[in-house]
């Protein structure tokens, strides 16, 4: 049998988080879903990165905190990213600022071919195998070891009936609910 050796990508490149939720921006969370369900939806990024901070305060995993980069490379992406960072400021109370190419390219990353790029002040960026590993060696708490048994959306929070408990949580909860180090989430949402 041929032996296949694993591939240290994951270890090898970095991490980061950032206030997000997939792909879209705020604007089109506006579009698709409202202006309050957007609203929450931030509020819920805000509260996982507070979360993320939390559980990486004692891990060693080189945080590099300082915000995160959208880099247009082209200039005529820049006034799209001019008008999501007015936005961000004056709808979500987020301080986005648009940076020049020059200041990317003196502060940030050389990246050449960067035409300017919006910071958002929410992002770090972390050492993934180190994260990893610091996860492995931190002691959960007693509700993140009940097994999920139901789980439903009510009111715009998830109402999770849990082995011994019942919990009403945001989506920054639910990671802590369900991440448990010796386990995988497959395992944990199909225990019976």
């Amino acid at each position: 049998m041929r032996q296949i050796e694993p591939a240290g990508d994951a270890v090898r490149n970095g991490g980061q988080a950032q206030c997000a939720s997939g792909r879209l921006k705020r604007s089109q969370w506006i579009e698709r879903w409202g202006l309050d369900t957007a609203l929450r939806m931030h509020e819920e990024c805000l509260d996982g990165m507070e979360t993320f901070k939390g559980l990486i305060k004692d891990i060693d995993c080189d945080p590099q905190p300082g915000g995160h980069l959208y880099v247009a490379h082209r200039a005529k992406v820049m006034p799209t990213l001019e008008k999501e960072a007015k936005l961000l400021r004056e709808t979500f109370n987020y301080d986005a600022q648009i940076l020049d190419a020059d200041t990317v390219k003196r502060q940030f990353v050389g990246d050449e071919e960067a035409a300017g790029a919006m910071h958002e002040p929410e992002g770090i960026g972390i050492h993934a195998g180190k994260l990893a590993f610091g996860y492995l060696k931190k002691k959960p708490v007693h509700w993140e070891q009940q097994c999920i048994r139901r789980a439903r959306l009510l009111a715009g929070r998830l109402k999770m009936a849990c082995t011994a408990s019942e919990h009403r949580v945001g989506l920054s909860g639910l990671v802590r609910l369900v991440w448990r180090p010796e386990d995988t989430l497959r395992k944990v949402c199909t225990r019976s």
